[in-house]
């Protein structure tokens, strides 16, 4: 599986059947990718406090990853999951907001 390696795939078999674990495949290489740079970000931090020539990686904003949803539905789950995925990182900001507007609806009103 080409989960670590950054190259375009296709995926045709890709059905609401499936959808989950397709799903759960990406997001667990977002999760990847976004701790490596945060890593990285880290050790250039620390050489940079050496004494050694800091890597200029810090910028106004620390987003790594775009996911285009075609629903809120789905944009939902995908960061539901990706909270389980990695259960030490909860910081979210405006998880309230995010959750009235992207949550599931109350069929009771």
């Amino acid at each position: 599986l080409y989960i670590h390696a950054y190259l375009d795939i296709t995926f045709p078999q890709h059905s609401h059947l499936n959808a989950w674990a397709v799903r759960a495949a990406y997001a667990l290489h977002i999760a990847d990718h976004v701790l490596k740079a945060r890593g990285e970000e880290r050790t250039n931090t620390l050489s940079g406090a050496k004494g050694e020539e800091p890597a200029l990686d810090q910028g106004f904003s620390r987003a790594r990853v775009l996911v285009l949803c075609p629903f809120r539905s789905a944009c939902y789950d995908i960061v539901k999951l990706l909270l389980e995925i990695l259960p030490g990182k909860k910081q979210v900001a405006n998880m309230q907001r995010f959750q009235e507007e992207f949550g599931p609806e109350d069929d009771d009103a």
